[in-house]
């Protein structure tokens, strides 16, 4: 610790200030950094150890000295005291409590609260402890058959007509309830009761809204809705509640089924024509009138109404014309007022869903943790790790709705299911997607060209790039274009030829070794082989003077040259590529 602190130039000069019991000069402590006026300020608490900087910490309790940790062991420290097994990888006010039981240095709670937050381990396995909460978005139709939302209810106990699930469909502005059961739940059954027992009776709605199901996000529902005509869309992963419109009509459902069970659980499928019935027939507070006035503009008689006589009471005997005429009156009516309660609906709950957003705004290449709802066999959710990632964002869909992109595919997911990646490191990968993407958004006049004057042809540049000289000193090799057009090359310069295909060494000679320079070179160049005919395809070429390299052409450049460049797929996180971060 105390040749570490000798080594931290800000530290060495104030143990030299104290060993000399020296007072600085002002104008001397003015220059100096924050690290060290802040210390210095504390200077009578400041003491030498056993040549060790201390900081002597006064405590009513337990007065003890405190190590001044100088920069090299900083990182060394946060690490023991978060990330080693007796630390538990506790949170920022508890590491930095650890760590003030023994150390101090300037920054220490900012450089604290950084290490905790970048720590890839604490954001993978620990729940966030406020959730992510988007703003409710707003879209309702405002015709009936504009959007039909479907679900599958169940598995439920297989009836004695052995049904297992129910197809539940709700028309969005209307609130028209259907529902079907099934004895499965495969892409042709349900698409075959939604021809026949919906579309047939009453029409192809405009759009079809419903979960991620392979039953409903199949080729064959597609290829239904294509030629149906019918827009198709769907909910993000693990998002019930954007389907919340035939969401909320499963609970109604099943509450309705229990109370006439009575104890028959395999007779749940025998008076599902009648809820549904019940349902449409019982006035919506969203729309203020039952579903049947708004898709039929009239209302049902029930068994009540004959046996009260208010069927004929209400009724009014109308030519057709007058009759059609008044029907179309009434359910332009109602769609008007209907449509004025569903916009103030929306507002209602908006206001209510909005009271506790917690929203961060992401944008295109931001990284990202994705949270993980699904459950394995042999494996305790409560053990596993609730985030998965790291992803890239790569398009911005919506203020709710981004599509990120992870190592093996891509995605599109709502904005409270993904929390922001701080950590400190980044794999490769990424590092790669993200210069991809940045890259589609440079202008082309600052775009670098393979045209410019200055710039070595693709041939060149994977021959040098790729040689065992690459790693050279840069005093090895010169390439100096801009010193030979004006006339002032010097006989130690590598000259390219204007066809840009030779380099030309003046005064090179094989058969002298002065003329290569091992020394500075690890594994310098063999032209002696290449004079020899050993070299192969993609070798720089020695012409019979021996005094002018010739690089074939970029078609011409072996394999083996090419994946000294590009790293194999399964290496690309662990293994970093030097030559093409050096050049």
């Amino acid at each position: 610790m105390g040749a570490e602190q000798r080594k931290d130039q800000e530290l060495n000069r104030l143990i030299v200030w104290l060993e000399d019991k020296k007072e600085p000069e002002e104008h001397e402590l003015y220059l100096c950094s924050p690290s060290i006026k802040h210390l210095w300020n504390c200077k009578h608490q400041l003491v030498l150890k056993d040549g060790i900087l201390c900081y002597k910490w006064l405590d009513p309790v337990h007065s003890r000295l405190l190590l001044v940790v100088p920069r090299s062991l900083r990182h060394k420290i946060l690490e023991n005291c978060h990330d080693a097994k007796l630390s538990g990888h506790f949170g920022q006010a508890k590491t930095i409590e650890r760590l003030k039981q023994n150390y101090i240095w300037y920054g220490l709670r900012e450089d604290a609260r950084n290490y905790v937050k970048s720590c890839h381990t604490c954001n993978v396995n620990k729940k966030a402890n406020v959730k992510p909460k988007g703003p409710l978005g707003q879209f309702h139709a405002g015709i009936p058959m504009e959007k039909l939302h479907m679900d599958i209810l169940g598995p439920l106990h297989e009836s004695s007509s052995a049904n297992k699930y129910v197809l539940v469909l709700v028309d969005q502005f209307t609130k028209w309830m259907e529902m079907f059961p099934l004895p499965n739940q495969n892409t042709i059954t349900v698409a075959k009761t939604l021809l026949d027992g919906f579309i047939s009776r009453l029409g192809c709605p405009v759009q079809i809204h419903t979960d991620q199901g392979k039953n409903f996000d199949g080729h064959l529902f597609h290829d239904i809705c294509r030629l149906l005509q019918i827009v198709k869309t769907r909910t993000t992963p693990y998002r019930p509640c954007s389907n919340g419109q035939v969401e909320r009509f499963n609970r109604t459902i099943l509450q309705a089924i229990r109370c006439y069970l009575k104890g028959k659980q395999k007779d749940w499928d025998l008076h599902l024509q009648t809820i549904s019935g019940a349902i449409r027939s019982t006035v919506n507070r969203q729309t203020g009138f039952t579903p049947n006035m708004m898709m039929l503009g009239r209302e049902v008689l029930h068994p009540i109404n004959l046996l009260t006589g208010t069927c004929s009471v209400n009724f009014e005997a109308k030519e057709t014309v007058h009759h059609v005429i008044d029907l179309k009156n009434t359910l332009q009516e109602a769609h008007k007022f209907a449509r004025e309660k569903l916009q103030a609906a929306q507002l209602r709950q908006k206001r209510t869903y909005d009271i506790k957003l917690y929203h961060k705004t992401y944008e295109v290449g931001d990284i990202v943790f994705k949270l993980d709802s699904t459950s394995k066999v042999g494996q305790s959710k409560k053990l596993r790790a609730p985030w998965q990632g790291p992803y890239v964002v790569t398009r911005v869909l919506s203020p709710v709705l981004y599509e990120i992109t992870g190592r093996k595919k891509e995605m599109v997911i709502h904005h409270d299911r993904i929390k922001q990646c701080d950590d400190e490191i980044v794999p490769l990968w990424i590092k790669r997607l993200r210069n991809r993407l940045f890259g589609q958004c440079v202008p082309e006049g600052n775009m670098d060209s393979r045209k410019e004057e200055n710039e070595l042809p693709d041939g060149w540049s994977d021959v040098l790039f790729s040689l065992p000289y690459s790693n050279c000193d840069s005093s090895a090799v010169q390439l100096n274009r801009n010193d030979e057009s004006s006339g002032n090359s010097d006989s130690s310069a590598v000259l390219l030829s204007p066809d840009k295909n030779t380099l030309k060494v003046p005064g090179l000679d094989l058969d002298s070794e002065n003329d290569i320079n091992h020394g500075s070179c690890a594994d310098p160049l063999d032209l002696a082989n290449m004079s020899n005919g050993n070299s192969d395809s993609s070798a720089v070429l020695l012409s019979p003077d021996k005094n002018t390299l010739k690089v074939p052409d970029k078609t011409e450049i072996s394999d083996r040259v090419k994946r000294k460049r590009f790293l194999p797929s399964y290496l690309s996180d662990y293994v970093v590529d030097v030559v093409s971060e050096e050049f």
